[in-house]
């Protein structure tokens, strides 16, 4: 499909003729920063981001990358800077009438910063603007690392803030905050009083003090979600909460009962979350549920270790007589599960009942030793005497059973509920969750799910419902091993005994930012980055949110790039780095006084030997065709006083992608094959000596081996002499007739040529521009689903074909006759592998060829084939079959001539995100369905042919 299509000036792209609600839609379900930078898709699209009625500014996307974890200061403070300027952007700007509806603001408590936007946020609720507010207030230090005072310090520094700007306080409406302890302030009176709005509350690691009791009596709240997370309150007092629907509490640290209900009419969910430790006393569960008659959904979690509560049965009659989905979760794989048919007993309203087993090979530690299970107790099998009665669970239609393996005590469990549910209809059985830590064991878990027929035969199942054994996609189907693995690690956790060479070589197959992210995964993977033989560094990955504003994105682009300086001196200027770095990928803004901080470092790196080979791409984000000559003319000069100022850069460079460049007035050769000595790999994207001029490359002693030109304006490319040059990619040409012509090119083995004609440029012979090329393996042709801009020829090809294994002939037009192209093959008879594809009709296209293209019109070539055949031909791959005549005409005429034909693959077509964006019905598809595929292979081989076919309709979804 060509990539520049002419339209009229009046004229909108095809987005921009959808209607606003439309527009919204799509973006509200895509992130922020995907969203703002949706615009390159529809000139109407630059303004919409603007517009969305709930609104998501998260800090942790502009922290810069690489850098430390936990995020240092520096880098915080920078990530605040940033978010301040992305909250300016979408509170300051008009908005047209429209308002905020929801504005989620997770951010860091630095007070320097929460000045800029305590005025932001207060102004745009006092004016209307914004309605709703979810705020996090997130803290990158370890809980353990965090001191009382400390503790106590942030709540004052966050009780300053609300009470500078009380406007916040009243627009929240959902909470979360980290390592927070409120001491002698009056918890009530901030999240009752002042927070009239607050439906949601979240506290991590946060209270009034260790071990001190907390009392929430608030009549006129209408909070509705409480989540506690390991906060240290002795014992939470729910006196008065009339609106709660909701609450979960995880890992309490009291040693009786961690809470106690008293007026909350609507509270109907409620889940509990505990590994018992050595000095927690348990506690009857009626107790905590008493004034809790409304629960609906109970979740009990014992974390894998002993349960924290008695038997009883009666007594809790009162508080599950409503309970219709029940939850018992974390029980330790050896301990019988009978036991929780006492809560059925007490629960005859149930309907729904969830069992979750717990078997973790990475937490099998002796219990007398110092590692993690010295702080739980010895685990030991429930020992409940139950007298039940001979009640039913009549209501009761489904089990869900989570970790299951064949163990005998789970098949009595499941018996011993059919016998009492005789209106169970469905059993899911399904394997444990993964677990990253157990699966890097040296021995992993033995799986113990049932996997094959026969086994699941064997489980227990309703008498009118088949089991339903289901390991879904998100969930792994290793399931628990008998045996514990016992492991002694006394002060590193378990990656930490990984060689460094093994660290490193899972650290290099994902990006830098991942890399230096995944120290939370152990303790040494810290500082394993810095020792990362090679390195990438991309500017856009320090980007903050897009903005539409010249001046802003300017902005964006500056903070972007002081960002990739900061992260580029970290990793160069490391004094403790033992290791040399073999290659830096550093792709960067024209933006000079960046650049004068970049060049010394990378410079010296050079200079010092640290650095070896450099990768470097200079980016730009403008449109090409908003770039004036004068424009490129002086990024061209900028480069050339960048590379001038820091030679040692150009002497290293073995890689190097330029946009929008100039050279009119400069020595292109010389910058680019007399200076960069060892440049190995060159791209030109929309580079060029000025409009239709030559441009001969002269190089004999290049060790250029790749060179790349896309939308480059010259009138003919001369490669008189590149003796190492191995691959070139031309797309897109200015010229009016043969585009490239070579000299001295020997290595020359791969050629790929893309380009959809214009009305005013003529065909050429494919002869003419191979003249020269004698070693030529791989071939690729691209018509962009125009006019074939090539003559016929046989003879004259022979030469140039006389080696080629692989030619690939794509963009031919849907409604095309495709057996011209055996030309190529009575030309190449040594041809191995040949890919075909066709391009269908694009909706998006609709309006925009204007007067730029030629009518389409098929191939007009008189072939007269030599009988000859092709019998090293192997494999046919055909992209965007349609069971269309002329395609069977052309496969069997292929089978006919390619004796040796083993594999025909049919694959669908390419997708179109533009198409997709506008309506995907609009879209021909025409693939076989599975039923017709039987049909397709018998027209193809018509009883005479066996090869192999293959169909493939999504291959283009794992490009």
């Amino acid at each position: 499909m060509p990539q520049h299509q002419q339209q009229q000036p009046e004229e909108e792209d095809r987005l921009s003729m959808l209607m606003d609600d439309i527009l919204l839609s799509i973006l509200g379900r895509v992130d922020l920063k995907t969203a703002a930078r949706t615009s390159v898709l529809s000139t109407r699209w630059m303004h919409l981001p603007w517009l969305l009625p709930e609104i998501s500014i998260d800090v942790k996307e502009f922290l810069s990358g690489p850098c430390r974890d936990p995020a240092e200061e520096n880098d915080m403070d920078q990530a605040m800077q940033s978010l301040t300027n992305a909250t300016r952007s979408f509170l300051a700007k008009p908005r047209k009438g429209s308002s905020i509806s929801s504005l989620r603001l997770q951010l860091y408590l630095i007070n320097t910063v929460l000045c800029d936007i305590g005025p932001l946020v207060g102004d745009a609720i006092n004016s209307g603007l914004l309605k709703d507010l979810d705020l996090t207030i997130h803290d990158e230090t370890d809980p353990l690392d965090r001191s009382e005072e400390e503790m106590i310090q942030r709540a004052q520094e966050m009780d300053g803030f609300f009470t500078a700007y009380p406007a916040v306080l009243c627009c929240l409406t959902r909470l979360c905050l980290y390592n927070v302890c409120f001491g002698k302030l009056d918890i009530n009176h901030i999240l009752s009083d002042c927070c009239k709005q607050l439906k949601h509350l979240s506290l991590f690691h946060s209270d009034t003090g260790d071990r001190t009791p907390c009392k929430i009596d608030a009549p006129n709240s209408k909070l509705s979600v409480l989540e506690i997370n390991i906060c240290r309150f002795e014992r939470l007092e729910l006196v008065c909460l009339p609106k709660l629907e909701k609450l979960e509490w995880n890992t309490w640290l009291s040693v009786y009962a961690p809470l106690s209900f008293g007026f909350v009419p609507s509270l109907g969910e409620l889940k509990l979350s505990y590994g018992r430790t050595v000095s927690h006393r348990g506690f009857k569960l009626s107790e905590v549920l008493d004034g809790a008659t409304s629960i609906h959904t109970l979740t009990l979690d014992f974390e894998g270790e002993n349960l924290w509560m008695p038997l009883e049965i009666k007594e809790l009659c009162p508080a599950f007589n409503k309970i219709r989905k029940l939850s018992v979760c974390g029980i330790f794989v050896h301990f019988d599960i009978e036991w929780t048919i006492a809560f059925l007993e007490a629960a005859p309203s149930v309907e729904i009942f969830l069992i979750g087993v717990s078997d973790h090979a990475c937490e099998s530690y002796d219990d007398d030793s110092e590692g993690p299970r010295s702080t739980f107790p010895r685990k030991r099998n429930p020992q409940w005497e139950m007298d039940l009665n001979s009640s039913k669970n009549l209501l009761l239609k489904e089990l869900q059973f989570t970790g299951f393996a064949s163990f005998e005590h789970q098949f009595t469990f499941i018996r011993a509920l059919l016998e009492r549910a005789p209106n169970l209809q469905t059993i899911v059985l399904k394997p444990n969750e993964q677990c990253d830590e157990c699966d890097a064991l040296d021995t992993p878990p033995v799986s113990l799910f049932p996997k094959e027929k026969d086994e699941q035969e064997m489980v227990p199942r309703p008498a009118h419902e088949l089991l339903h054994a289901t390991p879904t996609p998100t969930r792994s189907t290793t399931a628990a091993t008998m045996p514990e693995h016992e492991q002694h690690l006394e002060d590193e956790d378990r990656l930490s005994s990984l060689t460094d060479d093994i660290l490193l070589s899972i650290l290099g197959r994902v990006s830098l930012r991942m890399a230096v992210s995944t120290g939370v995964l152990s303790t040494r993977w810290k500082h394993l980055p810095w020792l990362l033989p090679e390195l990438s560094i991309n500017v856009e990955d320090f980007l903050s949110v897009p903005c539409t504003e010249a001046i802003e994105a300017n902005e964006r682009e500056e903070l972007a790039m002081v960002s990739l300086t900061k992260a580029t001196r970290s990793f160069l200027a490391d004094h403790q780095r033992e290791s040399t770095i073999s290659s830096l990928h550093l792709k960067l803004y024209l933006i000079n006084t960046s650049l004068c901080e970049v060049g010394p470092l990378i410079g010296d790196a050079i200079d010092s030997g640290l650095l070896k080979d450099l990768d470097l791409t200079i980016l730009d984000k403008t449109n090409p065709l908003n770039r004036s000559d004068e424009d490129m003319l002086q990024r061209a000069q900028d480069i050339d006083t960048f590379f001038g100022a820091y030679p040692s850069v150009l002497h290293c460079l073995t890689k190097l992608s330029i946009q929008n460049a100039g050279f009119d007035k400069l020595d292109m050769h010389h910058v680019l094959f007399d200076c960069c000595k060892q440049l190995k790999h060159l791209s030109l994207p929309y580079c060029d000596t000025g409009i239709y001029s030559d441009f001969k490359i002269d190089a004999p002693n290049s060790k250029l081996c790749f060179l790349e030109f896309d939308m480059c304006r010259f009138e003919r490319l001369e490669l008189v002499c590149l003796p190492k040059l191995e691959k070139l990619i031309c797309s897109t040409w200015e010229s009016h007739n043969v585009p490239v012509t070579f000299g001295f090119v020997p290595s020359l083995g791969e050629l790929e040529l893309s380009f959809g004609a214009a009305h005013y440029q003529c065909p050429f012979k494919l002869s003419e521009l191979l003249h020269g090329t004698a070693s030529i393996h791989t071939l690729t042709l691209d018509f962009q689903g125009e006019i074939v801009w090539l003559q016929p020829e046989i003879e004259e090809l022979r030469t140039a074909f006389s080696k080629l294994k692989n030619l690939s002939v794509w963009g031919i037009f849907v409604d095309f006759d495709i057996l011209w192209t055996i030309t190529f093959l009575v030309a190449a008879p040594s041809i191995e592998k040949l890919n075909i594809q066709v391009a269908d009709k694009h909706p998006c296209e609709a309006g925009l060829r204007g007067g730029m293209y030629s009518d389409r019109v098929t191939p007009q070539w008189e072939m007269r084939f030599d009988g000859s055949e092709n019998r090293l031909l192997k494999e046919l791959i055909f992209d965007g079959f349609k069971s269309l005549e002329q395609q069977f005409t052309f496969i069997r005429s292929m089978l006919v001539r390619s004796p040796n034909l083993q594999r025909i693959i049919l694959r669908g077509d390419l997708i179109c995100e533009e198409c997709d964006a506008l309506d995907a019905s609009l879209r021909n598809f025409n693939f076989p369905k599975k039923d017709e595929e039987e049909m397709v292979v018998e027209r193809i081989r018509g009883g005479i042919f066996m090869t192999e076919i293959i169909f493939d309709e999504d291959w283009s979804l794992i490009i």
